[in-house]
């Protein structure tokens, strides 16, 4: 017993278990390092691989939006030339129509008032048959 301690724990520390690279010959341990390292590069290589891939469908789908988009102006203002045209040929239509009320319009305003003066002639001519039955006052 060394120290206060019994010899049964000092030969359990000695033993404990050693990583399993530790317990290899220098060698085999260079060997495993070279295999983690190809490994690492692999992977390195892969991700560089994914991110360009995944940047070249980024720019695919930048692309895609952008036909998209202008796809759909192009779809927006041919649907609003096609309203405005529309609009126009009713606008038309209402010009005509009110055209054609405006005609009829003065076609009664100058009947009526030809009839005014029809009738107005008509009282001159009454008053002035009225007059002469009339003996003069004095």
């Amino acid at each position: 017993m060394r120290c206060g301690r019994p010899v049964k724990e000092e030969t359990m520390e000695n033993t404990k278990q050693q990583p399993k690279i530790l317990s290899m010959p220098l060698p085999a341990i260079l060997d495993e390092l070279e295999k983690y390292i190809q490994q690492v590069e692999e992977a390195v290589k892969a991700s560089k691989e994914a991110a360009a891939l995944s940047a070249k469908r980024a720019d695919e789908a930048k692309l895609a939006g952008k036909l998209a988009g202008e796809a759909a102006q192009k779809s927006a203002e041919a649907a609003v030339a096609q309203v405005e045209q529309q609009l126009s040929k009713e606008i038309a239509a209402l010009k005509d129509e009110l055209h054609a009320v405006s005609l009829v319009a003065d076609g009664a305003l100058a009947l009526a008032q030809a009839m005014n003066r029809g009738i107005a002639m008509a009282v001159k001519g009454y008053n002035a048959e009225i007059d002469a039955l009339q003996p003069e006052r004095k």
